[in-house]
């Protein structure tokens, strides 16, 4: 990988960060995760290089300026300065795929359409709309279910799918209205996913992550008044919760 993949990887880590399903709700991460997904849809991610030294911050200032002349990331500026970004589609798409994600491919649109498939619109019951992410693997493994919100993360930080975990820290997925309209919209040919990875590039991604996640549980909340995600009820699954997650 060059310097700006690099980039444009840890950029994609950072911005999913938020978007990832909150299992754990005893730290800020819920509060936090909730006000940033709404921060970055209205205004995008803020940017700030992050590297020490002024010749590293003028190598940063170089590299993200190359990946907006090519059109894989948009800027706004505060004060002639860089202060927010977001991936454009070509950037988002060209990270996913050297991370080796499925992203917007025809298997990000197969795992949105099996989750629309699974519920009953209008839905009249909790278990209508949410479906256990057990249920739409078919395994409840820990790699399983990892790979799910790999699966997932794009069409979680588009609002086509909403994740949301119980007690037991075991997720459910639902598809929006806006889901739905992406399903319908969709007449051309998706492109493939080819399922091939980079190593360094998911090893970057994954370390970003991680990092990312664990700043923003850390992290007073910018709004005391709001309460954040909240998860679901134990009890929602029934049977399939306690053949699942085991007996309370």
């Amino acid at each position: 990988m060059d310097e700006r993949q690099k980039l444009l990887i840890t950029l994609l880590a950072q911005w999913d960060a938020p978007f990832y399903p909150v299992r754990d709700f005893r730290t800020g991460l819920s509060v936090n995760a909730y006000i940033l997904r709404t921060e970055y849809a209205a205004a995008g991610m803020p940017y700030a290089s992050g590297r020490h030294g002024e010749k590293e911050r003028k190598r940063g200032e170089r590299d993200l300026g190359e990946l907006i002349e090519a059109g894989l990331v948009g800027a706004s500026k505060a004060a002639a300065r860089i202060s927010a970004i977001r991936l454009t589609e070509a950037g988002e798409t060209a990270a996913r795929e050297l991370v080796g994600m499925a992203g917007l491919t025809d298997a990000g649109f197969k795992l949105l359409a099996d989750v629309a498939a699974r519920g009953k619109m209008p839905p009249k019951l909790m278990t209508d709309f949410w479906i256990p992410e057990a249920t739409i693997r078919g395994d409840a493994s820990t790699r399983a279910l990892g790979l799910l919100e790999e699966d997932a993360i794009a069409l979680l930080c588009r609002g086509w799918l909403l994740a949301a975990a119980n007690g037991c820290r075991r997720v459910s997925y639902a598809v929006t209205a806006a889901g739905l309209k992406a399903i319908a919209k969709q007449k051309t040919k998706l492109p493939t996913w080819s399922g091939m990875v980079n190593e360094d590039a998911r090893t970057l991604y994954f370390s970003t992550l991680k990092s990312q996640l664990a700043r923003i549980a850390a992290a007073e909340p910018t709004q005391s008044n709001e309460i954040g995600l909240m998860p679901l009820s134990n009890s929602m699954e029934g049977d399939a919760f306690t053949e699942y997650c085991g007996k309370p």
